[in-house]
């Protein structure tokens, strides 16, 4: 059995791992990463961060050292190499998250389990960008297993000072939540155990004067670096400013449990299905099923009541709603509604190799998709024929071994299409297309209107990208200067008078973009 687990995660990693051989950089995050550190080499920086000059303080350095070390040794900003960085962390939770729960799951479960975790879009995408969410979701698995340990006094006497070793590198990684999920999670925990008093014994305060020193290091480093007015933007605007009325992606306290349907997919039937029954039986609950379904609970409200949210910021919480989902599906598997759990996306597998055939015949898919592409669409809607057959029979952990490799099969499909997508998720294309346009127009400057992600591309064409903001300084650029210019479609079809002072230079169609070619009047 232990054989058949590790196949099964080498299989899922080369079905997925290709995906970064294939895609450009999304402009949203990767681009601008990628456009940070450029700029931190530039400049020697190391803890002060800027884009385009702009203090960007955002995040912690870490996972900008882990860019750049790639960078120095590979001699460029190689996708396959950073994206190791997302996807091995992916895969060590599932290693953990399996060892961890071994007391209460054989090898079939422990198995089941990480194939849904790693098929959980959310948790699948965490793995398959380049971002710091998943290395910081590691950490913050890490000192929560680690404290476990403590607490059940199965770890080592040095583990309880490890707890906070791994809190540190989760704040060093994204910053403040990742202390404060562990923190509060612990707390919780021992409140409802009525073990608040022992907090000592398991986060010894030595442990946490540790904490404070490194992050004092560090924020002192910053300081020398970047200055008191970087150092306030890190300290205090990024983490009061965002979590009280937050200046960026300010939602509502119910946004998650409104979007739960969607970021929980495929898997979401399935997880509420748990989640309720789990509560409605909890009389009979382990120590572990307790500890997880507080780190779900805890972890839902605390992301809830910051004002800042993402669907990516819930990442640290599936693994803990995954295995609790599978922990209670052993112990209450006799419940007649397990069969149905799977019984959707297992039907829209089915339906997906006729509805990708439906769409290409009326011309309406957005890419030409090759002969592997359909292939890949069959053999998807083959295991969702498998995957509904089993719901039907009522075999839950076949059927959503058809749902694992569907979605799997699913990512390999759209590998394999990456070049005929990458002009609508990058600017690669649109950067090449602008460079040649530059080299044939003679000596000209790269300018973008009312596109600020076009800045960016400087990662490609080693030259600024200047961003207009509004029509009248259009104008009178386009009056004077020779200009390779950077416009999205969407500002074209909204905007006439747009259209109108662009209506007459040359005009390149890249994706969802376009890019003029503008000679300065003789």
């Amino acid at each position: 059995m232990k054989n058949r687990k590790i196949l099964i995660f080498i299989a899922m990693t080369l079905l997925v791992y290709p995906l970064f051989f294939f895609r450009d950089l999304t402009p949203d995050n990767e681009l601008k990463y990628i456009s940070i550190v450029t700029e931190a080499l530039d400049k020697g920086n190391t803890f002060a961060f800027y884009n385009h000059g702009i203090p960007y303080a955002d995040k912690p350095p870490l996972y900008f050292w882990i860019i750049m070390m790639v960078k120095n040794i590979t001699g460029s900003y190689s996708v396959p190499a950073i994206g190791i960085f997302s996807l091995l962390p992916a895969l060590l939770i599932l290693i953990v998250m399996s060892r961890w729960s071994s007391s209460v799951l054989d090898e079939g479960d422990q198995t089941l389990a990480s194939g849904i975790l790693f098929t959980t879009a959310i948790f699948l995408g965490g793995g398959l960008i380049l971002r710091m969410d998943m290395l910081m979701t590691l950490f913050i698995v890490l000192a929560l297993f680690s404290f476990y340990r403590c607490y059940t006094e199965t770890g080592k006497s040095w583990e309880p000072y490890l707890v906070w070793v791994w809190i540190f590198l989760a704040l060093f990684t994204k910053g403040p939540l990742g202390m404060l999920i562990p923190l509060v999670s612990i707390a919780v925990f021992l409140s409802t155990e009525k073990k608040l008093s022992k907090i000592n014994k398991y986060l010894p305060i030595w442990g946490f004067f540790m904490l404070v020193g490194m992050a004092a290091i560090w924020l002192a480093l910053v300081y020398l670096e970047g200055g008191k007015d970087y150092l306030y933007n890190l300290t205090v605007k990024q983490t009061v400013g965002r979590g009280v009325n937050s200046f960026k992606h300010n939602r509502p306290f119910y946004y998650y449990f409104i979007e739960f349907p969607v970021v929980f997919l495929p898997w979401s039937v399935f997880y509420f299905t748990t989640f309720i029954l789990g509560i409605k039986n909890r009389k009979n609950a382990g120590v572990l099923e307790k500890f997880f379904r507080t780190v779900v609970v805890s972890t839902f409200v605390l992301l809830s009541i910051i004002s800042s949210k993402l669907e990516i910021y819930l990442l640290p919480v599936y693994p803990f709603v995954t295995f609790l989902s599978i922990i209670q599906f052993r112990r209450l598997a006799k419940e007649k509604y397990w069969r149905w759990c799977t019984a959707l996306p297992g039907l829209l597998m089915v339906l997906m190799f006729p509805g990708v055939l439906v769409v290409a015949f009326l011309d309406k898919l957005p890419f030409a998709g090759n002969v592997l592409f359909y292939i890949g669409m069959l053999l998807i809607s083959l295991l969702g024929i498998y995957s509904f057959s089993n719901t039907v029979k009522g075999d839950f952990k076949k059927s959503s071994w058809g749902i694992v490799g569907g979605m799997l099969f699913l990512i390999f499909s759209i590998s394999l299409n990456m070049e005929n997508l990458n002009n609508e998720i990058g600017l690669r294309s649109l950067a090449e297309k602008g460079e040649k346009l530059r080299t044939e127009g003679g000596k000209s400057s790269y300018y973008a209107f009312n596109f600020e992600k076009a800045e960016n591309m400087d990662v490609y064409l080693h030259e600024p990208v200047t961003n207009i903001g509004d029509l009248d300084t259009l104008k009178k650029a386009v009056n004077e200067k020779s200009m390779v210019l950077f416009v999205r479609k969407k500002d074209i079809k909204r905007n006439q008078e747009l259209k109108g002072i662009l209506n007459n230079f040359s005009q390149f169609e890249i994706g969802s973009n376009y890019v003029y070619r503008i000679s300065s009047p003789e």
